[in-house]
């Protein structure tokens, strides 16, 4: 079973991170060009760590399309969202885990 503890935040000065008592939230938004018609960018890495020393993990990236408005806040979201759906399915499977070890049979969790 995991038990919850603080998570340390980590963010470059490009970067700005929420956290609460057990998740970080890191955002970055940029271009990142590689022609000059390229798409600005925004990503996300979301956390979790545990005091039995699991790190869980998900990232997420957005891309904005040339022909919309530039809102970086929307981009932001949309990668937040992304990490957290990510780290939210791999949280799903450790809980599944957590229960066939506890049981000794197979677990079948949805979200």
């Amino acid at each position: 079973m995991r038990h919850f503890a603080s998570v340390r935040r980590t963010a470059s000065s490009a970067c700005s991170a929420r956290s609460g008592s057990s998740l970080a939230i890191t955002t970055c938004s940029g271009a990142r060009r590689r022609s000059a018609s390229a798409a600005a960018h925004s990503a996300a890495r979301s956390e979790l760590r545990t005091r039995d020393a699991t790190d869980l993990q998900g990232k997420g990236v957005a891309k904005r399309n040339p022909d919309d408005t530039n809102v970086p806040e929307i981009g932001a979201e949309q990668a937040a969202a992304r990490a957290l759906f990510e780290l939210a399915h791999h949280l799903l499977r450790a809980a599944t885990d957590d229960v066939e070890q506890l049981t000794g049979e197979p677990a079948h969790l949805h979200s």
